[in-house]
């Protein structure tokens, strides 16, 4: 990636709240509407999949600041539901090449965080997974429908290690259904798979096994739609 410096960054035109302890940050106004744009999607999500009123209203949508991270992650504070997007997750392919100031602006925002392995790990496997421009925005969608289904199943109780994996396994497919998106989850697998000891995971399914299921489903999805056009 090619960053000219002397670029001017985008204009700056919102300050987010310092929210359990995310650094406080002006946010180019491109990812404050990129950012009001998955929020939108979120909510439509939630409709889709029949959340209730009362469920969906408890949602908070924030930034998260901290993370280096391109998964969204969701959890429970007090009667708040925080649905936390990471800034690499509005990222789009395109910014590389035609938003070279945004990158600046967006590496410039980590440049005071302590890196470890697995923030290295995630930059590597993120530079590789935003290089495909179709399948990194259908992953996008799987990803932000899998945590939408944690709110639907309310997966915010502690449970143990096969449950969890179990809970993994029940979102990824929800997240198929409603988003349509099982391609995204795959390629999304795929990518990160090399960049990270999976085999230590107790509270999530395996990646091939994960990529093992979700082609599965994708076989069922084929097999039904051939079933229903060869009665019609």
């Amino acid at each position: 990636m090619s960053v000219n410096f002397e670029e001017k960054i985008p204009s700056v035109d919102s300050t987010l709240p310092d929210t359990e302890g995310n650094r406080q940050v002006n946010l180019p106004s491109i990812l404050e509407d990129r950012l009001a744009d998955v929020a939108n999607q979120a909510f439509a999500g939630m409709r889709e999949m029949n959340i209730p009123e009362k469920v969906s209203s408890r949602v908070m949508v924030l930034l998260n600041t901290n993370e280096i991270s391109s998964n969204p992650n969701v959890k429970k504070q007090n009667d708040k539901i925080i649905l936390e997007i990471p800034l690499l997750f509005l990222v789009k392919t395109g910014d590389y090449k035609q938003n070279s100031a945004l990158m600046t602006w967006i590496m410039g925002s980590f440049e005071n965080c302590k890196f470890t392995k697995k923030d290295v790990a995630n930059l590597q496997a993120f530079n590789q997974f935003i290089k495909d421009p179709i399948s990194s925005e259908k992953a996008k969608k799987f990803v932000l429908y899998h945590e939408l289904a944690h709110i639907l199943h309310d997966d915010f109780a502690k449970v143990n290690d096969a449950e969890s994996r179990a809970r993994e396994k029940r979102a990824d497919l929800t997240s198929a259904d409603f988003s349509g998106e099982a391609s995204g989850g795959i390629y999304l697998f795929n990518i990160v798979s090399p960049y990270f000891d999976v085999g230590k995971s107790t509270t999530h399914p395996l990646f091939k096994e994960r990529i093992e299921y979700l082609k599965t489903y994708m076989e069922n999805q084929e097999d039904q739609t051939i079933f229903v056009a060869g009665i019609f």
